[in-house]
């Protein structure tokens, strides 16, 4: 077995950088930040659908290598347009190209600052919502992260807006 011993890596020109986009097969510690893809953009929706809809907040990756976490985080803003003594909750997820990734048994990811509201409060209530779940596609071809939105109780839910900036971002956690 050999040993690399070393104190510093310079750049040819110069000595704050060294270019290592061209190496393969390096392995980085586990918890060390690969890359992240952010995307942002207004976006509008509404249903009043108990099932999970897509909306147009996604994010593509591409991970480095088969064994990585991914962690998904969304922001974005969420609001109810409902009669006063209407009651309604407002569910999200993501999905991975077409599975939903969820863990939990309600087919939910942790959600915070989004939830129920209480019939008399209800109307023109809005919030904005973070939402975090993690990933392991297993795969170092491109998957596409997308945020799905359901009615808890088949009110209309409205989500996104046109002058909020709306974030999804996938960050490739090494393993």
């Amino acid at each position: 077995m050999s040993t690399l011993a070393i104190d510093t890596i310079q750049g040819a020109t110069t000595a704050t950088s060294v270019d290592m986009s061209g190496v393969t097969g390096l392995q980085m510690p586990a918890g060390h930040v690969i890359q992240v893809a952010k995307s942002t953009g207004a976006i509008y929706g509404q249903t009043t659908s108990t099932s999970f809809v897509a909306t147009n907040l996604s994010v593509n990756i591409t991970p480095k290598f088969n064994n990585s976490l991914i962690r998904i985080d969304v922001q974005s803003v969420w609001w109810l347009h409902l009669s006063p003594s209407a009651e309604e909750y407002f569910i999200t997820t993501v999905y991975r190209d077409s599975t939903n990734i969820s863990s939990a048994t309600n087919n939910r990811v942790n959600q915070f600052r989004s939830g129920y509201v209480d019939s008399g409060n209800a109307y023109n209530y809005n919030n904005g919502f973070t939402i975090f779940t993690f990933d392991t596609p297993n795969t170092t071809s491109q998957v596409t992260y997308k945020l799905y939105v359901h009615s808890g109780s088949g009110n209309e839910v409205r989500f996104g807006d046109q002058t909020t900036e709306n974030t999804i971002v996938a960050t490739e956690i090494a393993q």
